[in-house]
């Protein structure tokens, strides 16, 4: 069963706010807290605490640190590590980016988990949901040698899934409310449960039956082509599909091993520059089309509802209609459908200029973003909840909290007490 959350701080790291009227004021302010830190020794727990609470002013600044002289090199004036910024009248609508399989990696979130309470709950819920298989693969996540790779279905997909619907709730704690969800992969079902079109229960049902189904399917992976999907395709056969279409020259494809590697050859050979992805299934294919057939199984009869909030979904690049969302076919067969993430950012940011925050592992799915040209230009921005490849559990807390803190800073309505959970 799930953990409890730890009252231990030691040398975690911590979020330090403050704000003043003007720049001149705010770099007052921050000279003071660099000479408190200076000079808290062993107390920088007290000290962040005196300075973690709500201030208003026109200017914000936050710094996250772990030690009293982190935080005093941090807040050096010559070199500063601190976030500032001034609340914007109109703040850019947020759009919640829930990563899918691919995105996962040995002990991903562990820093967070049994650390922040809206976390470690929605993670244990969903792994709760599974049985015993649910403790297993709370064991091999927890584990630093684990039984099952990070990458075998029946961990890939549960655990993606939960820890991309705990960062999700972990911002709904926060007061963060998004304009637009946007799911990739089996984040797409998570989408779909914080929406309010499926249950928890029943999604995990479901995902369940998919990933035990792929367990029969022949072998299969993936692999990322420098290539548009156009040029690709005289490539692919029918055992070998277009898995993602992520960009201009960014594609996958997947399919069974076998065909898999002539489909590599053939790639090599036209000079189309191609890699093996880790994967240990043929996601996206139509080897995956039984698998679907037992998610079908697992989620016909159930109640679907219209969403709640607004959902694009990477399969069919355009808005989820209350039609799609109370067929069970739109949900079950989505693991055997290309995920067209380059034509669902244009849909996106055709819309205006948003705020993308990745909530999940890794920060595969926001490079992808940031190459699009409404990034690339500014127009809108994209930051993860999760760093790439954390050296160790606190990495997971600091990379939460420097969002926090670009987000306290950039004026959004953050419940800095929520914030302050994570210890």
């Amino acid at each position: 069963m799930g953990g409890t959350v730890s009252a231990e701080r030691g040398s975690m790291s911590r979020l330090l706010v403050w704000a003043a009227p003007d720049e001149v004021s705010e770099r007052s302010v921050r000279l003071s807290l660099r000479r408190w830190m200076s000079r808290c020794g062993d107390g920088f727990d007290r000290v962040a605490d005196t300075w973690s609470q709500p201030v208003q002013g026109a200017v914000r600044g936050a710094v996250v640190a772990s030690s009293g002289p982190e935080a005093v090199q941090a807040l050096d004036l010559e070199r500063p590590g601190v976030v500032l910024g001034r609340p914007a009248p109109e703040l850019a609508p947020v759009a919640l980016l829930l990563p899918g399989e691919g995105a996962q990696h040995h002990r991903m979130a562990v820093g967070i988990y049994r650390h922040d309470p809206v976390a470690t709950e929605a993670i244990d819920e969903v792994l709760d949901l599974m049985g015993a298989e649910g403790d297993r693969v709370r064991a091999d996540w927890l584990a630093e040698a684990p039984l099952l790779s990070p990458h075998h279905p029946m961990r890939a997909l549960p655990m993606v899934f939960a820890v991309d619907y705990a960062l999700a709730k972990v911002l709904l704690a926060w007061g963060i409310r998004p304009g637009v969800l946007v799911g990739q992969g089996v984040g797409e079902l998570a989408a779909a449960v914080l929406a309010g079109v499926v249950s928890l229960p029943d999604a995990v049902d479901m995902l369940v039956a998919v990933a035990f189904e792929l367990l029969a399917a022949p072998a299969g992976g993936a692999l990322a082509v420098a290539a548009g999907a156009a040029e690709a395709a005289p490539h692919l056969d029918r055992e070998v599909s277009l898995a993602a279409d992520n960009g201009p020259g960014q594609i996958i494809v997947s399919g069974v091993d076998g065909a898999l590697r002539r489909t590599e050859q053939s790639l090599r050979a036209v000079g189309i520059s191609c890699m093996r992805v880790r994967a240990e299934a043929a996601y996206r294919s139509n080897v995956a089309v039984p698998a679907c057939d037992a998610g079908m199984d697992a989620l016909r009869g159930k109640l679907l509802r219209p969403p709640t909030w607004p959902l694009l979904s990477t399969t069919t690049a355009a808005p989820v209609s209350a039609e799609e969302a109370t067929d069970p076919a739109f949900w079950a067969y989505q693991a055997s459908r290309p995920v067209r993430l380059r034509e669902t950012l244009n849909l996106l940011f055709a819309g205006g200029g948003y705020r993308c925050i990745t909530a999940g592992p890794g920060q595969g799915l926001a490079s992808l973003v940031r190459r699009h040209v409404a990034v690339a230009t500014g127009a809108s921005s994209v930051s993860s909840l999760l760093c790439a490849r954390p050296r160790n559990a606190d990495d997971d807390r600091r990379t939460v909290l420097a969002e926090a803190a670009r987000l306290w800073a950039s004026g959004y309505p953050v419940d800095l007490e929520q914030v302050h959970r994570l210890a």
